[in-house]
């Protein structure tokens, strides 16, 4: 799973950056910086469990 997580990371952190950290109005490099880690990695991580359920898993199957 931290390889789904690897792939997804970025892209989630640049919606977050771009569609969401404008509307929360943060002026602190500080406080926008929590809120990459806190928000946009939790989000990242749950992006990856899903894509690694989804993709992933279904070629890791026993042969």
């Amino acid at each position: 799973m931290c390889f789904s997580i690897y792939l997804v990371h970025v892209p989630v952190l640049q919606i977050v950056a771009s569609k969401i950290l404008p509307h929360l109005g943060l002026t602190s490099m500080w406080s926008v910086y929590l809120a990459m880690v806190a928000g946009g990695g939790g989000i990242a991580v749950i992006v990856g469990a899903v894509y690694f359920v989804l993709v992933e898993y279904p070629f890791m199957a026993k042969r």
